[in-house]
């Protein structure tokens, strides 16, 4: 199992994770060329290398047209931890429909698009909330700016060519003090890194660092992406170490360091937990044998679950919310299939974690003959439940009532119990 860690031992933000995950070893022209799709213009992208308290380190900067002419080599901008803009010098805003459509017309892979989406929902509902807006009419002043966009995008192309199993992220930490919006001057934590922050429950460290450590879109891409959070790099083979720098100097290395694991799904996973991924979409013009054809296809590549609830959408139309859950790994493929064999054009996604009884499977005789149960068990609780396809076998192989071979099972496996 491949797992990225991501030690956030001075933040996280959007430039400063696409730094790291190029010096892990994603091409910057990989993420240039896929960044050419959007059609986006006025910026350049600018890939340098700098030392940060010794350690060497790869940065990652957005030069927006009037940032050149004026002379600096970067405005301002969500690149942590320089003065935090939120958009601003006049770089336009944008709604999270305009992001949605950008992002769908571009010939950006599927999986690149429904990954950076997820981040943008995760912004967006957090400023909408500050804002008291529904997330889709917010205008964003940073998101929406052409900066954070490329940095969003960037790292959702990073990911796509490095294809880690996991992201996993370290306790983040941030400083204290003010930085400049176009509301003028607020605090540090932003409203909109504190508010995502407080959604997804990642653990924060708060310093006595002047200045602001973790930026919106850093905090996004950790909601959005990380499978855990707070917790420690996993044991394993270090295939790999990226560090991402920040655009100003600290007492401490202004560093993002990416770890790049090989590990066994024995030693990534927490007793009795597993990780999943969550992908929704609504529909309002399915019908139900091209739904039932979709969930056939979703079950054939192994999700975990595919489930379908009624809705109601605009205009008071009836929809329907298509949930799959999958491994992280199976998470592109989900993605695809949704998108070809749905009318769907965007997808909700998210990483989030189950607990889960340790299940086995286990034949016990009947008198339609053998059958197969999925035994599961956590503590003291004990669950059986005949498979179905082998009660059906049985059944059809004996002529009997299906109801009747579920029964003989469930007697035969209290009866093996007993005896044990």
């Amino acid at each position: 199992m491949k797992i990225l860690y991501l030690d956030c031992f001075s933040g996280i933000s959007g430039d400063m994770t696409v730094a790291a995950l190029t010096d892990l070893g994603a091409p910057p022209d990989v993420v240039d060329e896929g960044l050419r799709t959007l059609g986006l213009d006025g910026y350049q992208t600018q890939w340098t290398s700098v030392q940060k308290n010794g350690i060497g380190a790869r940065q990652f900067t957005v030069l927006l047209e009037g940032d050149e002419r004026d002379g600096r080599a970067a405005r301002p901008r969500d690149g942590h931890p320089d003065a935090h803009t939120h958009g601003g010098h006049g770089h336009g805003h944008r709604t999270m429909g305009d992001i949605r459509a950008l992002l769908t017309a571009s010939a950006l892979p599927r999986a690149v698009q429904a990954r950076a989406l997820s981040v943008f929902e995760v912004i967006a509902q957090a400023e909408g909330a500050i804002h008291g807006k529904p997330p889709e009419e917010v205008h964003f002043h940073e998101v929406g700016a052409v900066d954070s966009i490329v940095d969003i995008v960037a790292v959702a192309l990073c990911l796509a060519h490095l294809a880690p199993d996991e992201i996993h992220v370290s306790r983040l930490r941030e400083g204290h003090g003010f930085v400049l919006c176009r509301h003028g001057r607020i605090p540090v934590p932003a409203p909109a890194t504190l508010a995502i922050l407080q959604a997804c429950g990642a653990p924060v460290v708060f310093t006595d660092v002047e200045g602001e450590m973790i930026t919106p879109t850093g905090a996004g891409l950790v909601a959005a992406l990380a499978a855990r959070t707070g917790v420690p790099c996993p044991a394993g083979i270090v295939r790999a170490v990226g560090y991402g720098a920040g655009h100003k100097d600290f007492d401490h290395p202004n560093l993002l360091r990416a770890v790049l694991v090989e590990t066994t799904e024995e030693e990534a996973a927490a007793p009795g937990r597993d990780t999943v991924c969550e992908l929704t979409a609504a529909v309002d013009d399915a019908t139900g044998e091209s739904l039932a054809y979709a969930a056939e296809r979703l079950w054939a590549i192994g999700v975990k679950e595919c489930y379908f609830t009624p809705i109601t959408m605009k205009k008071g139309r009836p929809g329907v919310q298509i949930t799959v859950l999958c491994a992280p790994k199976d998470e592109a493929a989900a993605a695809e299939l949704l998108f070809r064999h749905t009318a769907t054009i965007g997808l909700r996604r998210r990483l989030t974690e189950r607990h889960v009884m340790d299940r086995t499977a286990q034949t016990v005789d009947t008198p339609y003959g053998p059958v197969v149960c999925k035994v599961s068990r956590r503590g003291g609780a004990v669950k059986l439940k005949p498979e179905y396809e082998s009660l059906r076998s049985a059944a059809l192989a004996a002529d009997a009532p299906l109801h009747d071979v579920r029964r003989a099972a469930l007697t035969a496996w209290e009866r093996t119990r007993a005896d044990s």
